[in-house]
């Protein structure tokens, strides 16, 4: 399992890791782990003396780069264009990286106010207390001309005048913690950069891969200047540009919960390490998937183990609960309620309280009313196996489409429109 997979990677960033979080002066002071042979405050590099004359910026946020001979001041930050990531330094003497309001990020250099940091003309970044001492540094001293950037992507890096990294964070913006917002514009990367979700300015959440195929969409586009938060209560919610809600995840309840771009390039919600939802991003393709019915020759209409009619939609997706999801208790009349036709699926499992909303997962049963996409007055059910941008990729049996004629009593695979389908999850 990786770290992400147990709600680690946020603190974890390849070869940094937090293990101590200290609230000092009302802002959390994050105290980063330096693997062996890194810089420490131990070793500083090369530390000059603080001069009287270095530049110092003006107050409050500075763009995004200190040059040779500037610093920073208790109360300035450095921020790139995009408005996702600061680094402030605090008056406390810390000086602290925020991704989208979140610390991700310190020197740990806490208690120590009046503190500065300086980009010093021989190559290294150096955090002197306010007599000059020296209290931290990057170790990058002996390249004349470096300098440091707040990065775009949440990384922050000392650079070398030919633009090579000499040091960094090694912070990327992979994750939203409660309060946490994602504006027009605005992106999460996974920590390996093969996959970014991107709030995009016609109002729609959107997954991509490195290559730029859309994996996932929220189905929100045509609200410009919708925004995707993180609310405390445990659900991702996307508000339109007057704060009505779009779409939700519909994982309200579970205050503390975060959402993480994981490196598998799967969009997970977890609390306390316990997957919550997840976006199917990057399941199995279809054609894994086989048809292992067990009443795939058997007559029509003969009665199943379960309580249905054999090589039905119904009995098909039943075979799916029982065997893929392990409820092998799975039937007709499941926790005392009744499924009967599929038309009635989705509100028997509401009155017996299991989760239905129209946002589909890997593992989901889709719902089809009667007459969306050619099904018949009885209605549709399917089993989800993988989810894309605004479609669904599903597998049944009896399936009637005009697209790819007729599957009357047999399996297939196909891919459809999710909107104005229903969603159960068996599973959370």
């Amino acid at each position: 399992m990786s770290d992400s997979a147990v709600g680690v990677s946020w603190w974890r960033r390849r070869c940094v890791a937090v293990v101590a979080a200290v609230v000092s002066g009302g802002v959390l002071a994050v105290v980063p782990v330096v693997p062996a042979g890194a810089v420490t405050a131990g070793g500083l590099g090369s530390a000059e003396t603080l001069r009287s004359n270095a530049s110092v910026r003006g107050s409050g946020t500075v763009n995004d780069r200190l040059r040779p001979g500037e610093r920073l001041t208790a109360g300035q930050s450095l921020a790139p264009a995009n408005g996702e990531n600061q680094l402030v330094m605090q008056g406390d003497g810390n000086l602290v990286l925020l991704s989208l309001g979140h610390p991700v990020w310190g020197s740990g250099t806490e208690g120590h106010p009046g503190a500065s940091a300086t980009m010093q003309g021989d190559g290294n970044l150096v955090i002197n207390d306010a007599n000059g001492k020296a209290l931290w540094g990057s170790g990058t001293d002996g390249h004349p001309g470096a300098s440091a950037t707040m990065q775009g992507d949440g990384n922050f890096v000392v650079n070398d005048t030919h633009g090579k990294a000499l040091w960094a964070s090694r912070t990327i913006n992979n994750s939203l913690h409660p309060t946490s917002k994602l504006g027009s514009g605005q992106e999460l990367r996974s920590v390996s950069e093969q996959y970014k979700l991107v709030m995009q300015g016609d109002g729609n959440l959107v997954e991509y891969n490195a290559g730029g195929k859309a994996l996932w969409g929220s189905g929100t586009q045509g609200h410009p200047g919708a925004s995707a938060t993180m609310q405390g209560d445990g659900n991702l919610v996307i508000n339109d540009a007057n704060g009505k809600a779009l779409w939700g995840s519909g994982t309200e309840g579970h205050p503390g919960a975060w959402i993480n771009l994981q490196d598998d390039g799967n969009l997970v919600i977890y609390q306390n390490g316990k997957a919550l939802w997840g976006n199917g991003a990057n399941n199995p393709p279809p054609a894994k998937h086989i048809d292992d019915y067990p009443y795939a020759n058997s007559v029509i209409d003969d009665l199943d183990g379960w309580g249905f009619f054999t090589r039905e939609c119904t009995s098909f997706v039943a075979w799916r609960i029982r065997h893929d999801l392990g409820m092998s208790d799975f039937t007709n009349t499941w926790r005392g309620g009744l499924f009967g036709h599929a038309e009635h699926w989705a509100a028997n499992a509401r009155q017996i309280g299991v989760p239905v909303d129209g946002h589909p997962t890997v593992g989901s049963v889709a719902v089809f009313p009667p007459g969306v996409d050619g099904v018949g007055d009885l209605g549709h059910v399917a089993y989800v196996i993988g989810v894309g941008n605004g479609t669904v990729d599903i597998e049944d049996y009896n399936y009637m489409t005009p697209y790819n004629g007729y599957q009357l009593y047999k399996y297939s695979q196909h891919t459809v429109n999710s909107a104005g389908l229903s969603f159960i999850h068996f599973v959370n």
